[in-house]
């Protein structure tokens, strides 16, 4: 079973190469050749790879919680609605909404 840093070595190998691709076209074309000469491409390409992965995780981590907060939405909202279909009046169903939330402290 391979381990999680050769997978890891194996996802970030195509980006390695794009990087390093990159480097060598922005050189010819005499693009940020400052920096690119006082780095090299191995030390850009891991610059990349690190960053792309603070992006990823943070990014994941956005749209989880967009997901939570849009599913939480929804529960809430049928929550309401079944209430409602119960024959509760406005009054009662805010009883009920205070009582969950002091059930559950965010």
């Amino acid at each position: 079973m391979p381990t999680r840093d050769r997978m890891s070595q194996k996802a970030s190998a195509p980006l390695e190469k794009a990087v390093k691709l990159a480097v060598e076209f922005c050189i010819k074309k005499d693009i940020l050749i400052d920096y690119f000469k006082q780095n090299s491409s191995e030390e850009v390409s891991m610059n990349f790879i690190k960053y792309d992965e603070r992006i990823a995780i943070k990014v994941a981590r956005e749209e989880g919680m967009e997901k939570g907060i849009e599913r939480g939405k929804k529960e809430v909202q049928n929550y309401i609605l079944d209430l409602i279909d119960q024959g509760l009046s406005g009054e009662e169903i805010k009883k009920k909404i205070k009582g969950l939330s002091k059930k559950n402290p965010a």
